[in-house]
């Protein structure tokens, strides 16, 4: 039997959304341990194989929504998975490092960029997102494929091994 206490802190700590890093979902870190520096940070930078993008960065190397909005073509020479998330986003941190270790495992053949959407909101608005994590992979030639939500690591592999057919 759990006291109150327990049970409030447990709570506590599901509301704050601060997981535990290596760790499945559902296990959260105390709140004063994310205070002290610990465990998930805000603005963490990208690994070596994720590259953050701007809007900016985006229109310049995915899409320029600016010159051609009613048509899509995509300006990559590989397939592309672009993670829309935010730093406040529990089940954007969840998904992470799967995206960072597809990064790893198609490095060469697909490349994985980030985009977040407090600091660069122009590219969400333009595709309407609303909810995150929202991951679009996209195929060299063809339309993107959205996936929104936290999936498994099982279903993005999926979806880049459909785009690269």
């Amino acid at each position: 039997m759990f006291s109150r206490d327990e049970i409030s802190q447990t709570v506590e700590h599901y509301i704050e959304g601060l997981q535990l890093p290596g760790h499945p979902a559902g296990l959260y870190m105390p709140v004063d341990y994310a205070l002290k520096g610990g465990g998930a940070k805000k603005s963490a930078p990208a690994s070596p194989t994720v590259t953050v993008l701007s809007d900016a960065d985006f229109r310049e190397r995915i899409y320029d929504y600016v010159k051609s909005p009613d048509h899509w073509l995509y300006k990559g020479d590989k397939v592309a998975v672009i993670d829309f998330y935010a730093d406040w986003c529990g089940p954007c941190r969840q998904i992470s490092p799967y995206l960072e270790e597809l990064a790893g495992e198609y490095a060469g053949k697909v490349a994985v960029c980030k985009i977040n959407i407090d600091n660069d909101n122009q590219t969400a608005k333009f595709f309407g997102i609303q909810s995150i994590p929202l991951v679009m992979i996209i195929p060299v030639k063809g339309d993107p494929i959205t996936l929104l939500g936290s999936r498994a690591k099982s279903e993005y592999r999926e979806a880049i091994e459909t785009a690269l057919k």
